[in-house]
């Protein structure tokens, strides 16, 4: 279920007080998410103390679902920084302008905990080596930026999948099968 409100309240952009307000005012809302869930909505005590947690809760159990609210969050975020669903091949896309992502931040906070992630993505896509001995002249990762004070690097493979290298050992791991589901999961983790 896809309502715009119910994903801005989730991601702290409206506030409970805005977020109970349009449920008084929102026509054919009941319509929208069900009888039974409106019906809570309209009678939940949004004064009470833990409401705005217990709210979130009730959403993310009965009008939506964690992973719609993280796509729906992983989209707009990819969206502030230029990167929308209509690439298909970021790989090239990046190999022909590396600077796209120049000066560019995204910064979020992950759905269950307080832990603010903020990617720093880097003024030059380039390819991923560790050492001078694996420069290729056709590389097959690319390093789109860092986040955890730089000890995580995300980079992309030719299949556009996102891979995690740490900068304290000498690791790679697969992480997600594209740049939006990436975001997500980053969304969703729970450390």
């Amino acid at each position: 279920m896809k309502l715009e409100e119910v994903n801005m309240f989730l991601d702290g952009k409206l506030s409970l007080p805005e977020f109970e307000e349009w449920i008084y005012k929102k026509n054919g809302l009941e319509n929208s998410i069900g009888q039974e869930y409106y019906d809570f909505l309209i009678s939940f005590n949004y004064n009470q103390e833990g409401a705005k947690y217990e709210l979130k809760k009730y959403l993310l159990s009965n009008v939506t679902n964690e992973i719609e609210f993280a796509d729906w969050k992983a989209t707009n975020l990819l969206t502030e920084i230029g990167m929308n669903n209509s690439i298909e091949d970021y790989f090239s896309c990046f190999l022909k302008n590396p600077r796209v992502l120049k000066n560019r931040k995204t910064k979020f906070t992950q759905l269950w905990t307080s832990k603010e992630i903020e990617i720093n993505w880097t003024n030059e896509v380039k390819q991923f080596v560790r050492h001078a001995s694996e420069y290729k002249k056709e590389p097959d990762y690319l390093n789109l930026g860092m986040y955890d004070n730089g000890y995580i690097y995300l980079i992309l493979n030719r299949k556009n999948e996102l891979w995690l290298a740490y900068d304290i050992i000498d690791k790679q791991e697969y992480f997600a099968k594209s740049m939006e589901k990436a975001i997500t999961r980053l969304i969703l983790e729970k450390n």
